[in-house]
């Protein structure tokens, strides 16, 4: 087992990576009014998105998942490095199928919904994917594709020709080249996905193993001209989005091509800066990575309900976000803190060895051995004659 330093700065990248699902999710009820039917209020009207919201959410698409599959790769390996693929795959058991089966099954009750809808949880079927393919892999020693990335790990700058996969990728996978196709229920085909997001899980894994390519991207000559570039992208990607001057085939092809250029540009953008501003552990961090997991597969619906609730009160589109936003994080958190952490569930949501459920049946197990010892070991007084 090789020695391995504590990344702290992309334990909090993945945590913002899945909290940032919560804006995506608080602007739905103005990007996809269908979902106002959930809310449990009056008819009320609900205004057109502002455009600012788009341009969030496209930011948001293109490079959110893709980051956190890359990040997925990565701890995916030192994981495996760590523990071998063994306790690796029961880990991804537990806390990721597992995960994904009991709260899809607990929201298709509460929401009525039909059995073996994925929804927001998605990502997990697809992550539980890629790491059963990655401990496959290392109990047969298939790991010598990570050595053919040495040729990109000698210069950043050849990781510029990873935007021809993942271009291919985004034509494939992603309807106009910009919104990803994901599995609707669990038994459809994930390929389309897996498709999508393999250059990113594999280039995870390499960085990995190439960690010095990994820490040359905290420098700021590096990730400031990538912040740059990913804002010019993006105002390109939008008025092409918007204008549509190509054509329909057109427009999916630049798409794909500009989508795959803003995913690497801002992801590595994102994992520079994060590497840059924090490089020692902080309580910050540690409650975010405990949060993060918990708060995402609790407020799909939840958050949904509260935006449109405050847009039935009449509070502007932006108020209404940030409030959702806001009151959601606080009511999961709550409910995780408060009855979850103390529960089995806390398995799911922070692994077997973590959770304060098993810490608190240790010390019970241990107090109820020590006084069987106490117990048996004591002689007795003798009785008076």
């Amino acid at each position: 087992m090789r020695n391995t330093p504590r990344w702290h700065g992309l334990d909090l990248l993945r945590a913002v990576a899945m909290l940032l699902g919560l804006v995506i999710h608080a602007c739905l009820p103005f990007t996809n009014p269908g979902v106002n039917d959930w809310v449990p209020a009056p008819p009320y009207d609900v205004p057109e998105a502002h455009w600012i919201i788009w341009l969030t959410t496209m930011w948001i698409h293109v490079w959110r998942m893709p980051v956190f599959m890359l990040l997925g790769g990565f701890f995916t390996e030192l994981v495996l490095q760590k523990r071998g693929p063994g306790a690796f795959l029961r880990d991804r058991l537990l806390r990721v199928l597992s995960g994904m089966a009991l709260f899809s099954m607990f929201f298709s009750l509460v929401m009525k919904l039909d059995w073996g809808v994925l929804d927001y949880l998605w990502f997990l079927w697809i992550l539980f994917l890629f790491s059963l393919m990655a401990a496959v892999a290392h109990w047969l020693r298939l790991t010598g594709i990570f050595h053919c990335f040495r040729w990109f790990s000698a210069h950043p700058a050849r990781l510029i020709w990873l935007v021809l996969p993942i271009t291919l990728a985004n034509y494939v996978g992603r309807s106009e080249g910009l919104i990803s196709i994901i599995p609707y229920r669990v038994w459809d085909e994930p390929f389309t996905a897996l498709a999508t997001y393999v250059v990113f899980f594999w280039l995870g894994q390499c960085l990995f193993h190439h960690q010095g390519l990994l820490s040359r991207f905290k420098d700021r000559n590096l990730w400031i001209p990538l912040l740059i570039t990913g804002l010019v992208l993006l105002g390109c990607a939008s008025a092409i989005w918007v204008a549509r001057p190509l054509g329909p085939d057109g427009t999916k092809l630049a798409m794909s091509f500009l989508t795959a250029c803003l995913s690497l540009s801002w992801s590595f953008c994102a994992i520079g800066f994060a590497l840059y501003a924090l490089t020692v552990r902080s309580a910050f961090v540690d409650w975010m990575v405990l949060l993060s997991y918990p708060v995402y597969v609790l407020h799909f619906y939840p958050i949904v309900i509260l935006t449109g609730l405050l847009v039935s009160l009449g509070a502007s589109q932006g108020l209404a976000i940030l409030g959702g936003i806001v009151l959601c994080f606080a009511l999961c958190a709550a409910i995780y803190l408060l009855f979850l952490r103390w529960t089995p569930v806390d398995w799911v949501l922070s692994g077997y060895s973590k959770s304060r459920f098993t810490t608190a049946m240790r010390s019970v197990l241990a107090k109820l051995r020590s006084g069987r010892a106490d117990a048996g070991g004591t002689p007795s007084k003798p009785a008076p004659r």
